[in-house]
């Protein structure tokens, strides 16, 4: 009776063991489903803000191709463009352009 007392309890101690085992990994697997959505959520917001930086700048929604981020011109290798802050341009005229256009819009601003 005694020994059966034993066997019994220790399957009862293994079964609590595995049960919370089991609870641990589902609450590991439940967090890190809910980083994984935060992160696409941070990484959603992020690129829309960087999309409103942009049509705000007057510029296009971003091309998913190799593209000056000014005048939209394809730019056959990565080493051809020109990158300056968060912008890419395909040559230095491009970029004096734009940094033309973003000060008269900055000058334009505070005259309102």
């Amino acid at each position: 009776a005694d020994l059966q007392a034993k066997k019994a309890k220790a399957a009862e101690k293994k079964r609590r063991q595995r049960q919370r085992q089991k609870e641990k990994k589902a609450r590991e697997k439940n967090e890190e489903e809910r980083e994984t959505l935060r992160l696409k959520a941070e990484e959603e917001r992020n690129r829309q803000m960087e999309e409103a930086k942009r049509v705000r700048d007057g510029l296009q929604a971003k091309p998913a191709c190799l593209c000056c981020d000014f005048c939209g011109k394809r730019v056959k290798r990565r080493s051809d463009m020109l990158r300056k802050l968060q912008y890419v341009y395909c040559t230095t005229e491009c970029v004096k352009r734009h940094q033309r256009e973003l000060m008269a819009a900055r000058a334009e601003a505070r005259m309102k």
